[in-house]
């Protein structure tokens, strides 16, 4: 890439779809969409219908407090960086401890993710969770982790995508561009 290009991507969002029945997407294809990033809460069932969908892109996410423990077909980013575009991406997976489930963490456990060697600086950061600095008003189990915004104030990554609240929020923490989705949503990036 030189100097003057135009860095661009195109993402697919998905969260928190608790009703499938109701969940329709149209068919990603490569000349509109570079990647679909599914943010946790999502029936397995239409997990498949979501892979299909979107057969000729690649599908990462990250788990949330609903789902199993893997999810066949999604490629999970936790401790994981992958490059789409020039665009390095990674996230985690969970929800607080308080609540009992596959993927809940304490804050040392998502700390301990965010701080993987595998893990420095990326430009999308995605979690089922949200930082704790914007849901702290939020009950015990909705709230986000503490961790999350110490990794926005160490790294200050472009972006930092969740789900989990079940409605989309837009918000800044220094320099990072912070939203939340609640089922389907669609985010263009372009810079140099």
């Amino acid at each position: 890439m030189n100097l003057f290009e135009m860095k661009k991507i195109n993402i697919y969002l998905l969260s928190d779809i608790h009703s499938p029945d109701y969940f329709r997407m149209m068919e990603i294809n490569a000349d509109e969409f570079d990647v679909v990033l599914t943010l946790g809460d999502i029936d397995p069932g239409t997990i498949d219908y979501i892979l299909f969908k979107a057969r000729w892109v690649k599908v990462f996410g990250v788990y949330g407090n609903h789902d199993p423990k893997e999810i066949p077909g999604i490629r999970a980013l936790d401790k994981k960086i992958v490059e789409v575009n020039g665009f390095k991406i990674s996230g985690v997976s969970g929800v607080n401890k308080y609540y009992d489930c596959f993927h809940s963490y304490s804050e040392r456990e998502v700390r301990k993710k965010l701080k993987s060697k595998s893990i420095g600086y990326v430009d999308i950061l995605i979690s089922h969770s949200p930082p704790y600095s914007i849901s702290k008003d939020e009950d015990l189990i909705h709230q986000g982790f503490k961790a999350i915004d110490d990794y926005i104030v160490k790294f200050s990554p472009k972006y930092v995508i969740y789900g989990h609240l079940g409605k989309k929020q837009k918000h800044l923490i220094g320099t990072t561009r912070v939203i939340g989705i609640a089922g389907k949503d669609f985010l263009k990036i372009e810079e140099k």
